[in-house]
This record gives C-alpha cells, sequence and structure tokens, in this order.
C-alpha cells in the first residue's frame, strides 16, 4: 500500500490532533499489519481497515482523540 493510506488510516485511529495517540495507532497498525502478512498475507491490506473500523467503532474520537465543546 502506499504511503499515504497507512498514514491516514494512523491519524485516524489516534485522534485527530493527537501526536501520541498517532504513536500509539502507527504501533498497533504495524504490528496488526505484520501478523497478517506472516499469517493470511491477502488480507495484509485490509486488515488496516478492519482495524480502523473495530476502533472507531469502540472510540468514535479514536484512541485519544478529545472532545470537542462549543464555545459560546
Amino acid at each position: 500500500t502506499n504511503t499515504g493510506t497507512f498514514a491516514f488510516v494512523v491519524v485516524v485511529i489516534g485522534g485527530l490532533g493527537s501526536f501520541w495517540g498517532s504513536v500509539i495507532a502507527g504501533l498497533m497498525v504495524g504490528e496488526v499489519e505484520s501478523f497478517c502478512i506472516f499469517f493470511w498475507p491477502p488480507m495484509a491490506d485490509a486488515s488496516k481497515f478492519a482495524l480502523m473500523i473495530a476502533i472507531l467503532l469502540l472510540r468514535p474520537r479514536g484512541l485519544l482523540g478529545r472532545r470537542w465543546e462549543r464555545f459560546e
């Protein structure tokens, strides 16, 4: 896959605007992709998106995403 897709998945999983969330997500995505390459190579690309969907279902703002509040 290309680097842009990897970066997009990492930033979305980590939470927009969260540096440490992106670091943790990068490690997670790398481990999941390596695991899939070893055990089930055809699913290596899809594993990133499956992880992204699973994380966003559990934590819609990402791993360390911030809660946005309204200013009045």
